[in-house]
């Protein structure tokens, strides 16, 4: 008969085999960042100044604001489930999470990086992060964005830009 020890590492050896595997064979998404780019004609004040605003409007919360290493971050804002659904990629909530249930909250947070790229344009780009809270699984689920988050932002800014 199999002795007790060499049971316990033959288990340790397929468990560790099976989480390997599983890691390995795990799906790898990489963000999508052709919707979160734009270069402006305009100066990085301007582009700076204005972008602050419609953020402010948007209603999101800015946490951190350093202008001379062009970063500008917001807090995780509550947002309705149907605002989420209409801005974001929403997957079905059995694939997402892997669990039964419903989603309750919705929140979303904003990254922006602003760089001079020339005296007259300025570059910035956006990260955008959705989570969508599981009932069952009591914990947040990270969504990816559809572009129009991104894209709302942008045009109000070159709206205020080109009143400027």
């Amino acid at each position: 008969m199999f002795s007790n020890n060499f049971i316990c590492k033959g288990s340790s050896i397929i468990l560790f085999l099976a989480l390997f595997l599983y890691g390995c064979a795990a799906l790898t998404v990489k963000r999508d960042d052709s919707m979160s780019v734009r270069e402006y004609s305009y100066s990085y004040d301007e582009v700076w100044n204005n972008l602050i605003e419609v953020i402010v409007q948007k209603g999101d919360t800015i946490t951190l604001k350093n202008k001379e290493k062009g970063i500008i971050l917001t807090g995780y804002d509550r947002m309705t489930m149907q605002e989420l659904k209409r801005i974001a990629k929403m997957p079905p909530l059995e694939i997402s999470s892997g669990l039964a249930g419903a989603w309750l909250y919705a929140r979303d947070k904003v990254d922006y990086s602003v760089s001079r790229t020339a005296p007259r344009n300025t570059h910035i780009k956006m990260t955008v992060y959705f989570q969508c809270y599981n009932a069952s699984g009591q914990r947040w689920i990270n969504i990816f964005t559809n572009g129009i988050k991104e894209k709302e932002i942008f045009d109000e800014l070159e709206l205020r830009l080109g009143q400027t």
